[in-house]
C-alpha cells in the first residue's frame, strides 16, 4: 500500500521553486525518486532531498502547474509536526 499523497498546487515556475528550496539549504534533484515509507519510491520531476528517509517531490501537470508528492505522515513525523 502506498503512503504517498498528491496535492495540487498553483506553482508553475520550476526555477523559482528550485531557487527557494536551495535558499532554505535543501538539495534539489531533477527527474529523481521521492523516498517514502519502508523504502517506497515514486518518480517526480523535482525532488527536495530531506534529512532522513523521506523527501518532497513535484510533478508537472499538462497545464504547467506542479503537484506535490510526499509521504506526508513520514515527513511530518521526522520534522516533529505530528
Amino acid at each position: 500500500m502506498s503512503h504517498f499523497s498528491t496535492l495540487r498546487t498553483k506553482i508553475t515556475d520550476a526555477e523559482i521553486l528550485k531557487a527557494s528550496l536551495r535558499d532554505l539549504g535543501i538539495t534539489v534533484k531533477s527527474e529523481a525518486d521521492v523516498r517514502g515509507y519502508n523504502g517506497q519510491r515514486v518518480r517526480a520531476d523535482l525532488v527536495a532531498v530531506l534529512e532522513g528517509e523521506y523527501d518532497l517531490g513535484w510533478s508537472r501537470n499538462s497545464d504547467g502547474s506542479f503537484d506535490l508528492i510526499a509521504d506526508l505522515w513520514g515527513v511530518a513525523k521526522k520534522h516533529n509536526q505530528t
